[in-house]
């Protein structure tokens, strides 16, 4: 069913326009080489401006041009100047660290490799206007749930505890919306509970289904 699901969305979007959203329409370089080039190019103008400077001024005042006068520096400044200099890889250091935390479970290979493979340019330009679609997202958030609480749906929330881009303490606040929501913190997952600990995942939604007397979990769904 997944696979016949995915060749229809496949098939459905041949005929749509790809390339990035109409604000980008004029860039057609990746987003990483332009960084990467952007900061390469705006390093040559930085110190490039320091070193004209320099020999401008050592022009100006007829200074010869080498060797330059050496100048002891207090010890405390060059001491400190170094420590600077040997800890600033610490900020990507703590970024890193930051990062793999953020999945304590690795994401399995296949899973990653498909990722990659869908999220092609067709798929960025449908999420950068999906994005910009919304001009505040949280008071459209809050709209959803004030229209959602007055049903008093059941529902069920599943949060991965060191998921760094929707912090756990969004997961409570789901009973704005639903207030009956049994809500489950899972200890050892991140963004993609459904993905780093499917056998959790799968067994919390067939309890929950289960106790749900209009929607109890089928044999062919049991068996899938």
């Amino acid at each position: 069913m997944e696979s016949a699901s995915v060749a229809a969305g496949h098939g459905a979007h041949e005929h749509e326009p790809h390339g990035p959203p109409e604000a980008n329409r004029s860039s057609r370089v990746e987003a990483q080489y332009l960084g990467m080039l952007l900061f390469i190019i705006s390093e040559i103008m930085l110190f490039g401006a320091f070193f004209t400077a320099y020999f401008f001024i050592r022009v100006v005042n007829e200074a010869g041009w080498f060797p330059i006068d050496g100048k002891d520096l207090p010890v405390a400044i060059a001491g400190v100047n170094s420590a600077i200099l040997l800890s600033s890889s610490l900020t990507m250091h703590w970024a890193l660290e930051g990062a793999r935390r953020g999945n304590r479970r690795a994401l399995p290979q296949p899973f990653l490799d498909r990722m990659y493979d869908d999220f092609d340019r067709a798929t960025r330009a449908a999420v950068l206007r999906l994005y910009r679609s919304v001009d505040d997202v949280a008071k459209a958030g809050e709209r959803r749930a004030r229209a959602l609480r007055p049903l008093d749906r059941p529902a069920l929330v599943l949060w991965g505890r060191h998921d760094p881009y929707l912090r756990v303490a969004h997961a409570e606040r789901q009973r704005e919306a639903f207030p009956r929501a049994e809500v489950r913190v899972l200890e050892h997952s991140g963004h993609w509970p459904f993905v780093d600990d499917p056998v959790t995942v799968a067994g919390a939604l067939r309890a929950f289904l289960d106790r749900q007397p209009e929607h109890a979990v089928t044999p062919q769904l049991e068996a899938a």
